[in-house]
């Protein structure tokens, strides 16, 4: 299970070579490698939303920041989960410990 954090959460963050996963809501969870993500977090501060809720008057508004769950996989399971995408199968079956196997 992946370890949940804050944006503000800068104590506890992963070695360099870990993943970040950022969720937005129910449907969109985007990946990003560990330097790619400090960006990413640095790039929020100027971030604003665009709401098309009011249709034909969008408008520009803040974020809600605390609506985003951020949560870290080590290099290894990132690599175990697009093994198991690219290979078609499901992620549970794949094992790349030493003594692992893909069924």
């Amino acid at each position: 299970m992946p370890a949940k954090s804050t944006v503000t959460d800068s104590k506890k963050l992963p070695p360099a070579n870990n993943y970040a996963l950022i969720k937005f809501d129910y449907q969109r969870t985007i990946c990003l490698p560990y330097s790619a993500f400090q960006s990413f977090i640095a790039s929020m501060e100027l971030a604003e939303g665009y709401d098309e809720t009011d249709w034909g008057n969008p408008k520009i508004v803040p974020i809600d920041r605390k609506n985003m769950e951020i949560t870290f996989i080590s290099h290894e399971e990132y690599i175990r989960l697009k093994t198991a995408h690219l290979l078609g199968v499901p992620s549970s079956e794949v094992d790349l410990s030493p003594e692992g196997k893909v069924a």
